[in-house]
């Protein structure tokens, strides 16, 4: 038994060892980037007790608690989002908007009310957060209305950047994306009109429309260039069939002008869903995944256009590596597991990891 167990380990060392050593060869990817994914956790096996939040990184082969709830608590941990360092997770749960380390400890509460839906500065010094009172959540503000407050991840310095009056009585708000720089910030008010795409800045000062919802469908996901200049977003988004949303995805100029379609879905049920697409580090070029039919993900040029696939599966939460040279993704090959993929720049894949959690849970995926 133990020189079985150790002719596998032996085998799994080589086969990591070729996988870096076709890495570099290939000149692409020097090494495999480190990386980790945070996830809310139920195991029924420990009642109420077992739900809380787990890590799983290219540093451990097994998860790892970072919290979990007393017994007879009721506390959920939803949304989680890994700062732009992978130092600190931020989440939601009973009581507010907390904030901690990615060791389990630093726990800190940064804002007593409930919030629905979080972003990190690109510095990771800012948290932008969506206090909903639509929801019912207990918030100083009047029943009907949303607000956007930022505040610093040691929580200080909280203050609203758009105040629920300009919004409207009826009004659903959701966060976007911070601008490279740290300087505006993208958000979606959703009302009786449609959807429309603002642009604010970060003292909040010149708060500008963007995008509107066509008469057909509604807005998904934006998301901002690397270099500031453009904005790629879901349009005429509708739900198809079952919980399946496809969208049409559109560019355009940072203050609004210039939009083009880029990717439509068609019939038979094949396109874009209505997430933010991600942006290739130091180039014009996004990763979008299209569902349904002959799924694929491919890399679209958001200047001219040009497209081709790099995967007959469709990615999720594609993350690229901080040197650029690598992307993370989540992918889905049974519908009911998630496994980790790195890949190169044109597809190529370089490793993979089975998952321990299935695709109901939610998750953030940070590379390094």
């Amino acid at each position: 038994m133990r020189r079985a167990r150790t002719a596998t380990l032996a085998g799994a060392f080589a086969a990591v060892l070729m996988l870096l050593s076709q890495a570099s060869a290939a000149g692409t990817v020097d090494r495999l980037p480190g990386w980790k994914i945070v996830y809310d956790h139920y195991d029924a096996r420990l009642g109420e007790g077992g739900a809380g939040i787990d890590v799983i990184s290219s540093q451990a082969r097994q998860p790892r608690a970072l919290l979990r709830r007393p017994r007879g608590s009721k506390a959920y941990f939803y949304p989680q989002a890994w700062s732009p360092d992978g130092s600190h997770v931020a989440f939601d749960s009973p009581g507010g908007l907390h904030v901690v380390q990615s060791d389990g400890g630093g726990l800190r509460r940064l804002a007593p009310e409930d919030e629905s839906g979080l972003i990190w500065a690109p510095d990771g010094g800012l948290i932008a957060f969506v206090v909903d009172c639509q929801r019912g959540y207990e918030a100083p503000c009047k029943r009907g209305t949303a607000r956007i407050d930022l505040i610093a991840h040691d929580g200080t310095g909280r203050r609203t950047l758009v105040r629920p009056t300009v919004l409207g009585p009826d009004a659903q708000i959701r966060l976007e994306d911070w601008s490279p720089d740290g300087r505006q910030l993208l958000f979606v008010v959703s009302g009786r009109g449609g959807d429309r795409l603002y642009a604010v800045r970060s003292d909040g000062s010149r708060r500008r429309p963007l995008a509107r919802s066509p008469e057909q469908g509604r807005l998904g996901g934006a998301s901002w260039s690397p270099d500031g200049r453009l904005v790629a977003y879901k349009r005429r988004c509708e739900q198809a069939r079952g919980e399946d949303i496809f969208c049409d995805l559109a560019v355009m100029n940072a203050d609004g002008t210039s939009k083009r379609v880029r990717l439509r879905w068609s019939t038979p049920l094949h396109g874009p869903s209505d997430e933010a697409v991600t942006w290739l580090l130091h180039s014009s070029r996004i990763v979008v995944a299209e569902w349904g039919y002959d799924a694929d993900t491919r890399v679209i040029d958001a200047t001219t256009g040009g497209s081709r696939v790099i995967s007959k599966e469709p990615w999720r939460s594609v993350t690229p590596a901080s040197d650029g040279k690598a992307i993370g993704f989540l992918y889905n090959p049974s519908h009911d597991n998630l496994n980790l993929g790195l890949s190169r720049l044109d597809g190529t894949i370089v490793a993979r990891r089975k998952l321990p959690f299935d695709s109901g849970a939610s998750y953030d995926l940070w590379v390094g």
